[in-house]
């Protein structure tokens, strides 16, 4: 099924909604990234600014998605975050 930029914009704003208010249970005040992971594939959301996100879906095929580490992928994204 094709997701419509519309669509896409406002599941995107539903889950950064969620992690906010997910991390406030936890006494978070921010939720800089999310991911979730599927069974073959990775959704990422990251903030790179005020009121702007970076999200992105990625099919991950031929990737054991229980041992991929998003702890190093975030370090590999960390350069791109600062510009």
């Amino acid at each position: 099924k094709a997701v419509y930029d519309e669509d896409l914009l406002s599941l995107v704003c539903n889950v950064k909604s969620t992690a906010l208010q997910f991390a406030a249970v936890l006494n978070q005040q921010s939720c800089p990234r999310i991911h979730i992971k599927g069974t073959s594939s990775l959704f990422s959301c990251y903030d790179v600014g005020p009121h702007h996100v970076l999200a992105f879906f990625t099919d991950m095929h031929g990737t054991r998605m229980d041992s991929f580490d998003v702890g190093q992928a975030d370090k590999r994204m960390s350069p791109l975050l600062r510009r």
